[in-house]
C-alpha cells in the first residue's frame, strides 16, 4: 500500500467529532466550525498508526505524492484550523461550570 509521506494532515477522531456535534446542537451553535484533531502528521504516519491499532498485516510504503500518480492535484499541507470550536467549547464549559449541574441529552427539534 503506497502512502504519501509528504502530505501533512490532522485527522479527526470520530468520538471527538460526535462530541462536537452533540455539544453544538445542545448549545444551539450556528455558523461554520471545523472539528478535527489537533495532531498534525503525515498520511504515512497515520497509516502506520492505523496498522498498529487494528493489528493489520499490510505494510504501508512511504512514497512522495508525485510518485503515486493521482489524477487530481493534492495539497501537501492540509491542516484545518479548529480554533473557533475549541474557543467556543472553552467558553461554554465556563458557563456550564458556573451554572447548576444538570445532565443533558440531545432531543430532535421537530420545527427544523
Amino acid at each position: 500500500l503506497k502512502v504519501p509521506e509528504d502530505q501533512i494532515v490532522n485527522p479527526t477522531y470520530i468520538n471527538y467529532l460526535c462530541e462536537a456535534i452533540e455539544s453544538s446542537i445542545y448549545h444551539n451553535l450556528s455558523g461554520i466550525y471545523n472539528a478535527n484533531g489537533s495532531e498534525n502528521l503525515s498520511r504515512y504516519s497515520f497509516a502506520k498508526e492505523i496498522k498498529k491499532i487494528f493489528k493489520l498485516k499490510y505494510e504501508p510504503e512511504a512514497v512522495k505524492t508525485e510518485d503515486i500518480g493521482y489524477k487530481a492535484k493534492r495539497p501537501l499541507y492540509c491542516i484545518v484550523d479548529s480554533t473557533r470550536i475549541a474557543d467556543e467549547r472553552k467558553e461554554l464549559n465556563k458557563r456550564l461550570n458556573s451554572e447548576p449541574s444538570q445532565k443533558h441529552s440531545v432531543k430532535r427539534n421537530k420545527n427544523r
